[in-house]
């Protein structure tokens, strides 16, 4: 799926409201349910601080440095078309291209947490005089552009998952007064409020990435 597109289809969000009465290839709810993927989706992008789409091409974005020698990105699952660069003359310019065999892409072996085919999204510069540090220190342009094929391969089953949920559940909101489901011995139990959802994409929350 392209970068931006919803991380559960239609189909797939019909058949799971299948018990709710929504019969296929019934069209009529198809645009409150497109949007209900769209908004679940977002939310989750919101949430996890990451998308998990696949860009198809490499494109270049601009970053600061985070410290002496590493640089956080976006995550991007393979190196083809991976190209490193450094402004070091402050004009906005990359024209210093750092060699693959001076950077080493993390995590090591697309393995984070015990999950294998995970994207990278930290580049570890391993020539030890590159200087960018002052680039960070002395100078507010952005002093790092990488080019990279954006997202993740595949997307994971859970973050599928949650967006089915979510998705679900923003779609009946329109029959629940103020987001309330139901009543409990607790109260008001509200269709936004899902700790299942929380817990299934946890593992998938990244810090911000340093922008100044």
């Amino acid at each position: 799926m392209a970068l931006g597109a919803s991380y559960a289809t239609l189909a797939q969000l019909k058949a799971r409201l299948g018990s709710s009465g929504i019969a296929w290839p019934d069209t009529n709810d198809d645009a409150p349910l497109t949007n209900a993927l769209a908004a679940a989706s977002q939310s989750i992008e919101g949430y996890c601080g990451r998308q998990f789409n696949d860009a198809g091409a490499a494109t270049a974005r601009v970053y600061y440095p985070d410290d002496l020698a590493t640089i956080y990105t976006e995550d991007f699952s393979t190196s083809a078309g991976l190209i490193v660069a450094f402004d070091f003359s402050n004009s906005g310019t990359y024209s210093s291209v750092i060699a693959a065999s001076n950077y080493q892409l993390e995590p090591l072996n697309n393995i984070f947490d015990g999950t294998p085919n995970w994207p990278f999204y930290r580049i570890h510069i391993i020539q030890t005089w590159t200087p960018i540090w002052w680039t960070s220190i002395g100078y507010p342009r952005t002093s790092i552009q990488i080019t990279a094929q954006w997202g993740w391969a595949t997307v994971p089953p859970a973050v599928v998952e949650a967006t089915l949920m979510l998705g679900e559940e923003i779609f009946k909101m329109k029959d629940s007064p103020f987001g309330v489901a139901g009543f409990s011995q607790y109260g008001a139990v509200r269709v936004r409020d899902n700790p299942k959802v929380n817990n299934m994409l946890a593992r998938y929350v990244r810090a911000p990435i340093q922008v100044a």
